[in-house]
């Protein structure tokens, strides 16, 4: 009788435990891992990404390139009237 009732109090207790400690650790990190796998870029959305970078290095040479040329013909070019 007694062996039985410790044995409810010991597994009660343990349930307890396991609800106040694992749980919320459990649910912590799993939401912590799903909203960073939201955040997160697909492999599709990170190769556009650079597609997009490397298309704006190659519009930036070329404005330096077409003011380097305008600097040479028209000195003043940069002035506002």
């Amino acid at each position: 009788m007694i062996k039985t009732i410790l044995l409810y109090v010991v597994g009660f207790m343990l349930l307890i435990g396991f609800m106040l400690f694992i749980v919320p650790l459990w649910l912590g990190l799993h939401y912590r891992w799903k909203t960073k796998k939201k955040n997160s870029l697909s492999e599709e959305a990170v190769q556009r990404v650079q597609a997009l970078q490397n298309q704006a290095e190659k519009l930036e040479q070329r404005v330096k390139v077409l003011e380097s040329i305008l600097d040479q013909k028209v000195p003043n070019w940069k002035k506002p009237q």
